[in-house]
């Protein structure tokens, strides 16, 4: 969760600048968000978490950093394509101050397709924490961990769970 709020507070942040602002703004961070965009995330993640080094913190961290283009890119065209709606010309006409048109107009309103994102997003989240995690990257054992089965245990049966293991099945 930590990982798509650092990606979802970036790129909402990025994208509202670049859809309101316009001009050169929007032009430079839509191709910025595109140069990070050709870059594979799994690779970009375990590059970031291999500069910042290695632990659970610096790995969300980098997982999150490699997620905000996608909501800058949703932002960006939600923002551009509110700002000729009635309701924020109506805010402008009334004396609103840019800001505020944003924050209370706009930003509400681009909600929805964030939250939509976001949820089919934690997927993608969980296997690329999956991947860095085989990679260790994350450290020993940190982010993915199985369980450790303790030879005392027994099945169902009452057998001891060593004892499953060794048997054969004719």
């Amino acid at each position: 969760m930590i990982v798509l709020i650092i990606g979802v507070t970036i790129g909402t942040i990025l994208g509202a600048i670049a859809g309101f602002v316009g001009g050169r703004v929007n032009e430079t961070i839509m191709r910025f968000t595109d140069i990070v965009i050709t870059i594979p995330e799994p690779i970009l993640a375990l590059a970031i978490t291999a500069v910042l080094g290695r632990s659970l913190p610096n790995t969300m961290l980098a997982i999150g950093l490699v997620r905000w283009p996608i909501y800058c890119r949703l932002v960006q065209a939600q923002v551009a394509g509110l700002a000729t709606e009635p309701f924020v010309e109506a805010a402008v006409a009334a004396g609103a101050r840019p800001t505020r048109v944003l924050f209370r107009q706009i930003l509400p309103n681009c909600t929805s397709p964030v939250i939509v994102r976001a949820s089919l997003d934690m997927g993608l989240a969980i296997l690329t924490a999956a991947a860095l995690g085989f990679t260790s990257a994350d450290g020993p054992g940190t982010l993915v961990a199985l369980p450790q089965r303790s030879p005392a245990r027994t099945s169902s049966l009452g057998i001891p769970a060593a004892t499953i293991c060794r048997m054969s099945i004719p």
